[in-house]
């Protein structure tokens, strides 16, 4: 099962689920991540920038991802889903 966490106000979601339900049909999408913590692999996309994370909650969930990471999990970040990873970038940083 894939999780697709709907955790940023603009985002992808729609395509998103469009190009995973080409693959398969089992996927979840959920703005809980604590329903995504059974899926085999978690995908974080969305749109934005590095301040705009940091105005969303799922920076606090940052251990929880860990914790699934550690335990096996499979996470994907797509653009600011992927931008969760990096403490700093040059993005938020430029004048």
């Amino acid at each position: 099962m894939i999780g697709i966490f709907h955790f940023s106000k603009s985002n992808n979601i729609i395509s998103l689920a469009n190009a995973i339900n080409n693959i398969t049909s089992e996927f979840i999408i959920s703005k809980d991540l604590n329903k995504l913590i059974d899926c085999e692999k978690i995908i974080l996309p969305g749109v934005g920038s590095m301040r705009s994370l940091k105005k969303s909650n799922i920076l606090k969930l940052g251990n929880t991802l860990k914790i699934y990471n550690e335990n096996g999990g499979i996470i994907y970040g797509i653009c600011l889903g992927g931008q969760f990873f990096f403490c700093n970038n040059s993005e938020s940083n430029s004048k």
